[in-house]
């Protein structure tokens, strides 16, 4: 990062965005751009196969998503696309909904058209399109974007006449290039990160489909496995909690409140905040989201508590032969899953206890069970320390945009 360097205070100016550099510039939107309108409003027919029709669920922070999206025909893109042709490199910015005013530059060489989710951009020449969809996600043009939203009554659309009129900064392009240059770095760091999780997601998921089916066995144990339905070696009571009568405030998990897929939690609330009968669960038990229960979510108590009555609280029937640490495991099996998801209700999915409960089983011998649940946790904390690792590069990043996006720390060119 010898690349950087801070400006003394005179050379700062006061402009309607606040204090930038005094050779940087402000522009209208409208002002730089080629190409700033929305995508079509209505709903068209779609096809099995065409063209690819983005919309805001393909736009992430400075990433396309691209592994779903519906079809057009081709008569029907060139009909959209006659004017204004989407193009590698342009820009795509949500518009509608709750991900309104997320920004990616668009970084295939696809024919695609694009919904009135989405706000298509072209830049002018020698104005980087990179630092432009860095700049809109920047903590500054996302406040200028909810902002506008809010003030047109609380409606999430993001009108383009609006966004037109945004007074975005202009620093020479070679700064625009270099600052843009940096921070893709970042994100190529990040990127590396993500897949090197989803790699050991998916060689654990292989392990455990190996381990705990007996397919492959680790070394030293030969004993033989025992087949019981999950109802006999599982239990799923737990006390009740009524937290609009109870004067006791416990900690309270919520659905919202466990990961999907990571079996860790994003946090709690005061039984207090949520009054309605809730299920009493203890430091070990193993909780699981019954509702929609293709969103995987899983965690093993390191408190006590109480949880929603969308979760299941699990626990061993008989210790001697179930491992709580195994089932902390046995809830993430596909086998299990599967089953979960046979269920009742169409729009709000739960999963049937009923059903789950003539689920058969081979479990090991304890002692078994705890080796592989030891080494499964050894591959659990690996993808866990990978996670810190990514949190703490965006955390890096965000404020590295919020430094060099405003100009209160240079880049030498």
């Amino acid at each position: 990062m010898n690349d950087i360097y801070i400006s003394p205070p005179d050379s700062y100016k006061k402009t309607a965005i606040g204090m930038i550099p005094s050779d940087w510039g402000i522009q209208k939107f409208k002002e730089i751009t080629d190409i700033l309108k929305c995508g079509i409003a209505s709903t068209p027919t779609y096809v099995d196969e065409g063209v690819p029709f983005l919309s805001s669920q393909n736009v992430k922070e400075n990433k396309l998503v691209l592994d779903k999206f519906n079809y057009v025909s081709q008569e029907f893109h060139e009909k959209l696309t006659k004017k204004d042709k989407p193009q590698k490199g342009d820009i795509l910015y949500t518009r509608v909904g709750a991900s309104f005013g997320k920004a990616a530059v668009v970084d295939v060489d696809w024919e695609f058209s694009v919904y009135v989710s989405l706000t298509l951009i072209r830049m002018k020449k020698n104005y980087d399109n990179i630092f432009y969809s860095y700049l809109l996600n920047s903590d500054k043009y996302v406040s200028i974007a909810r902002q506008t939203v809010f003030q047109g009554g609380g409606v999430q659309n993001l009108n383009v006449k609006v966004v037109e009129d945004f007074d975005m900064v202009v620093p020479p392009i070679k700064e625009q290039q270099k600052i843009a240059s940096i921070l893709s770095t970042w994100d190529k760091a990040i990127e590396l990160k993500e897949k090197l999780i989803e790699q050991k997601k998916e060689q654990k998921k292989g392990l455990m489909q190996l381990l705990m089916t007996g397919k492959v066995r680790l070394s030293g144990y030969e004993g033989d496995w025992t087949h019981y339905t999950l109802g006999t070696i599982v239990s799923n009571k737990s006390g009740s909690f009524d937290s609009s009568k109870e004067q006791e405030v416990r900690k309270c998990v919520e659905l919202e409140h466990i990961n999907s897929e990571t079996a860790t939690i994003n946090g709690y609330i005061g039984s207090d905040e949520s009054k309605s009968m809730k299920n009493v669960f203890y430091k070990g038990d193993i909780l699981f989201g019954k509702l929609r229960p293709y969103l995987r979510k899983y965690w093993q108590a390191s408190f006590d508590g109480v949880c929603s009555s969308e979760i299941w609280v699990l626990k061993p029937a008989d210790s001697k032969i179930l491992s709580v640490n195994y089932l902390r495991y046995i809830v993430q099996t596909e086998m299990f899953i599967m089953n979960c998801n046979k269920t009742t209700g169409s729009k709000m999915p739960r999963a049937d206890w009923g059903h789950l409960s003539d689920l058969t089983l081979h479990i090991p011998p304890i002692d078994e069970q705890e080796s592989i649940s030891n080494l499964m946790n050894v591959m659990d904390k690996e993808i866990g320390l990978l996670i810190t690792e990514v949190k703490a590069l965006e955390e890096q990043k965000k404020g590295l945009m919020q430094l060099l996006l405003t100009g209160k720390v240079r880049v030498k060119v």
